[in-house]
């Protein structure tokens, strides 16, 4: 009996001063741990989403540049649509972002580049104000529905000035997204990760299941209707599948939309999960062994 008293007393102080110790101690390495690697997938995702908007912004500032430079050129300067088709033709068999070029007079009517040439004006348009006004002007995007290509386009306006600064014209640019839809097709973000990018109502501009999605009647998503829009964002949430889902915003200036990065939470966190399952199972097989042992 005195044995077993004693050995009772001993459990008792092991199990006070070892065992609920041990517990508190591999409960909050688990809390931190599992706070750091949350923290660092978080941040992963904000990256990636910053690193495509930087890379997006450059190329739209480099569509503008490329434009003003076509636009102080000799030939387009000149008005002359003989000398200006040969110009342009060049231009868009070495870029093919561009479908289609105008250069168009002050009145709004096509001098040279569309291949259909109409006799409308296109004073009106805002392209042409803006560029009249501003010197510069780029479209938001047409959504993937509007999309008349296989690829959203923005229209790029730059005005055409003599050689004594006064506006002549408008150089017009229908500008194809297939670099901007290869940038975000390219990151992989697991099995279930997803680049996109959104009209601020939500409508798809790009989107790697596009015609997938507008089949299924899925021609939007309606975050914006539940999280109030802001220039970033991170959190979790439903996506258009219903899935919960990490996901990460950025508000794009020059395409005025939003690039958005998604992951299933369930694959996102995978790393945090395994930790606490491993971490749980080797402190319960630990304390069965030490407490078999004493």
């Amino acid at each position: 009996m005195a044995f077993q008293s004693l050995r009772l007393k001993f459990m008792i102080i092991f199990f006070t001063f070892f065992l609920i110790p041990f517990g508190l101690l591999t409960f909050f390495s688990i809390s931190i741990s599992k706070q750091m690697m949350k923290k660092g997938t978080i941040d992963h995702l904000q990256n990636l989403v910053e690193v495509k908007e930087t890379a997006i912004e450059q190329w739209l500032k480099e569509r503008v540049r490329d434009g003003k430079t076509i636009a102080e050129s000799r030939e387009i300067k000149s008005l002359d649509p003989k000398r200006i088709e040969p110009f342009l033709s060049l231009i868009k068999h070495f870029e093919r972002a561009y479908l289609d070029i105008w250069v168009v007079n002050l009145k709004g009517q096509i001098i040279s580049g569309s291949e259909n040439p109409v006799k409308t004006s296109f004073a009106k348009e805002e392209w042409f104000q803006r560029a009249i006004k501003e010197g510069d002007f780029i479209s938001v995007p047409t959504s993937a529905l509007e999309a008349q290509s296989s690829q959203p386009t923005i229209t790029i306006a730059v005005s055409i000035k003599n050689s004594e600064g006064h506006i002549i014209g408008v150089l017009r640019e229908l500008v194809v997204l297939t670099y901007i839809y290869e940038l975000i097709s390219e990151s992989k973000l697991g099995e279930t990760g997803k680049f996109f990018i959104v009209h601020p109502q939500g409508q798809f501009v790009l989107h790697s299941r596009s015609i997938e999605l507008l089949r299924e009647g899925a021609a939007k998503v309606s975050y914006f209707e539940k999280i109030p829009p802001e220039e970033a964002y991170t959190g979790v949430y439903k996506d258009y599948n219903g899935n919960e889902v990490l996901g990460s915003w950025k508000w794009i200036p020059g395409l005025r939309c939003y690039l958005i990065a998604e992951q299933e939470t369930q694959e996102a966190f995978l790393d945090i999960n395994v930790l606490i399952k491993n971490a749980t199972i080797i402190f319960i097989i630990s304390s069965f062994f030490i407490l078999r042992i004493s």
